[in-house]
């Protein structure tokens, strides 16, 4: 007989009950790991979920008292309703007279359409219809390309043109930025 796990030679054992299907102690250990993770994956998800202690609202309360008493905060990030993130201040302060800050195009569409009422532009001239976007890392996933398409596709429906500078276009090179934002303006 060989070892399931490494191939080699199983010594006999005496007595015979039962055969051996490794031949050590660190194959046997191998094979009850490779099982238990098996079973763990199976069965231990829903018992997990079931017994999860971040549904009982008392041990919610307790654990929230504590990230704050150990002065846990969540890493800023840009977004709806967050302000200007530094590279959009830089941008915006670069571009002058005539950009708006955080500025709000309907997108007219009806709830349900899959379009929300509006569209927060990160910087925009209203009067050239021009948005300018300065997108951050997480802007690199393929789910949040698509979201960023979408709405590119839009706003260029309704007549305006999208510029879409990288966080490290924007505070890097930030002549070439506004160079192109004011070229874009004067078509």
């Amino acid at each position: 007989m060989y070892c399931i796990v490494c191939g080699g030679a199983i010594p006999p054992r005496q007595p015979r009950r039962v055969q051996r299907k490794t031949c050590s102690p660190e194959c046997r250990n191998r094979v009850s790991s490779l099982t238990m993770s098996s079973t763990n994956r199976t069965h231990a998800s829903e018992r997990m979920t079931r017994k999860n202690p971040m549904h009982v609202q008392e041990i919610r309360d307790r654990m929230s008292a504590t990230l704050r008493a150990i002065g846990h905060k969540p890493p800023m990030r840009g977004g709806n309703g967050s302000g200007m993130t530094e590279p959009q201040r830089a941008l915006l302060g670069a571009l002058g007279h005539g950009w708006e800050p955080e500025f709000a195009v309907k997108t007219k569409k009806p709830r349900g359409s899959g379009f929300p009422p509006v569209y927060k532009v990160d910087i925009a001239n209203p009067t050239a219809m021009v948005a300018i976007e300065v997108d951050g890392f997480s802007h690199t996933s393929l789910d949040r390309k698509a979201r960023d398409a979408k709405k590119t596709a839009l706003l260029e429906s309704l007549g305006w043109t999208v510029l879409r500078f990288s966080n490290a276009e924007a505070m890097g090179n930030t002549s070439a930025c506004v160079r192109t934002a004011w070229s874009t303006t004067l078509r």
